[in-house]
C-alpha cells in the first residue's frame, strides 16, 4: 500500500518539489496531494510548472487556492503522521515551528478539509 502523503503550504522550493518527486518515483510515496497558495503559482511559476507537470505525469493531484496553511500527512500501516507548523515547503533560514503527532482523528480533520479543496 505505501505512504500517503497530502502536504499544504503557501510555496514550495525547486529543491522540495524535485525531491518529493524522486522520493514518489523511488517507491518511497505512494501517493501524493499538494494544495498550495495561489501566490506559488503566480510568482513561482517556473517551479509550479515542475511540480504542475511532474504530479500530472505521475497521475497524482494539485490545487491551488487562496491557502497558508502549513500542514503536513503521512499514512502508512496504523501510523497517522500529522504534522503542522509555521514553515512553508522551502528552505529559508528562519526561526519555524512544528508539532508533531501520531493522531488519526487530527489527521482525519485535515485529511477531510484538504480532499474538500481537491474535488
Amino acid at each position: 500500500q505505501g505512504i500517503t502523503f497530502y502536504g499544504s503550504t503557501w510555496t514550495m522550493s525547486r529543491n522540495n518539489v524535485t525531491e518529493l518527486l524522486a522520493l514518489f518515483d523511488a517507491g518511497g510515496i505512494a501517493t501524493i496531494s499538494i494544495l498550495t497558495g495561489t501566490y506559488f503559482k503566480r510568482r513561482e511559476t517556473s517551479v509550479y510548472a515542475t511540480l504542475l507537470d511532474g504530479l500530472q505525469q505521475r497521475k497524482q493531484r494539485y490545487v491551488a487556492f487562496s491557502n497558508h496553511a502549513k500542514v503536513l500527512l503521512l499514512t502508512n500501516g496504523d501510523d497517522h503522521i500529522v504534522i503542522e507548523g509555521s514553515a512553508n515547503f522551502t528552505a529559508n533560514p528562519r526561526c519555524e515551528q512544528y508539532t508533531m503527532t501520531n493522531d488519526g482523528e487530527l489527521y482525519e480533520f485535515h485529511r477531510a478539509w484538504m480532499e474538500h479543496f481537491l474535488s
